[in-house]
């Protein structure tokens, strides 16, 4: 399942962690997300709450882009609590 514009020509990073991450943690997140995207790296994570959120979101508040790699169906998130 693929929504948006497929975008696979860019360098990629993997960015994953707690989904309880402490302030710091979330805040810390974003940022590296944010500096990787206006360098021109497409950031890839899960959709899980906590650190994988906060690398998406650093990301596309840059304009970059992300690839968010589902551990489940998307319609069954297993757990559907753990997900944004």
């Amino acid at each position: 399942y693929v929504r948006g514009t497929i975008v696979l020509d860019r360098p990629r990073i993997a960015i994953v962690g707690s989904r309880t991450a402490s302030r710091y943690g979330r805040r810390f997140t974003e940022e590296l997300g944010r500096g990787l995207a206006l360098r021109g790296f497409q950031i890839v994570s899960g959709g899980a709450r906590g650190i994988d959120t906060c690398a998406h979101r650093g990301a596309l508040d840059a304009g970059g882009s992300t690839i968010a790699v589902f551990g489940s169906g998307l319609l069954e998130p297993c757990p559907p609590e753990k997900y944004a």
